[in-house]
């Protein structure tokens, strides 16, 4: 998914996806942050390339079970302070979580109406 430019985001699915997310994990753990590693079973990854430069920029881990909820977000220390972690976070904001969330509320919002209707009657 083109995020702007050459700026682009993959949900991790493959064996190469997950190889290169473990690789920028283990960067991020060598820098001493707080640090999560991903478990496919329970967490949604994703990562973040540059198409013209050939390289990746970051990382973002999120789960889903009640609502979309970002655990971990990380941009490669050599580009940093250049806007992507600002533009990482809107994109999951608009294009992850405000679906998931908006999804979910909707179907609660639907089962408490089935509720109420079947406990009127």
């Amino acid at each position: 998914i083109k995020l702007e430019d050459n700026t682009c985001f993959s949900v991790c699915k493959s064996k190469k996806d997950f190889l290169i997310l473990m690789i920028m994990q283990l960067m991020a753990k060598k820098e001493g942050t707080s640090f999560l590693y991903v478990r496919k079973k329970e967490h949604k990854s994703g990562i973040i390339f540059d198409t013209g430069a050939n390289k990746y920029i970051g990382f973002l881990v999120w789960t889903e079970a009640q609502k979309a909820t970002l655990r971990q977000i990380y941009v490669m220390e050599d580009i940093r302070k250049k806007g992507y972690g600002t533009k990482i976070l809107k994109f999951w904001v608009e294009n992850i979580s405000d679906k998931i969330n908006d999804l979910l509320c909707g179907l609660k919002h639907r089962s408490i109406q089935m509720f109420k209707l079947n406990h009127d009657a």
